[in-house]
């Protein structure tokens, strides 16, 4: 009985995945296009510091994917994606440029904790466990990162609920 709920489950999600690809493809164009144009502005500027620094102006087009693909999880019929794309931009512009403030600060600090500790790791060996640490701390934040954007996009809640729930399901 269970093996056959399962396999209706699983039919049932590869049914809409591949009725939904040409759209969730059209979101990644979407999304894809301001990424190249202003990863290309930073990049011509040559700098570990500033390709961080692409994460800021471009979360707030996350916020169009993430808002995107959850009408097509809820599944949504004749999801526009255009239209869905540049509201759930301009809903969360705000929200998602905190948010990637916040991503910009824990990748820059994890970045350049990690390559500070392994460098002095290689001169003495009890660096390696603040290494370990900080190693630990950017898997923390990478996965607690996963559940930030679905939660502001489909919850009205406060930045701070955001955070403590997705740290508490991370």
């Amino acid at each position: 009985m269970a093996s056959e709920k399962n396999a209706v489950a699983l039919t049932g999600f590869f049914s809409s995945l591949f009725h939904n690809l040409p759209r969730l493809l059209l979101t990644n164009v979407l999304f894809a296009l301001p990424f190249a144009v202003i990863f290309g502005i930073f990049f011509l500027i040559n700098s570990m510091f500033i390709y961080f620094l692409t994460i800021i102006p471009l979360f707030p087009f996350y916020a169009g994917v993430t808002q995107v693909t959850s009408h097509m999880v809820r599944g949504e019929e004749n999801v526009d994606v255009f239209s869905n794309f540049i509201g759930g931009i301009k809903e969360n512009l705000l929200r998602f440029l905190i948010h990637g403030v916040v991503m910009y600060a824990a990748v820059f600090i994890s970045y350049y904790s990690i390559v500070l500790y392994l460098g002095l790791g290689s001169k003495n060996g009890m660096f390696y466990v603040p290494l370990v640490i900080c190693i630990l701390i950017a898997i923390f934040f990478l996965f607690m990162f996963f559940y930030v954007p679905p939660m502001t996009v489909t919850f009205d809640i406060k930045m701070k609920d955001i955070y403590k729930n997705s740290a508490l399901m991370t």
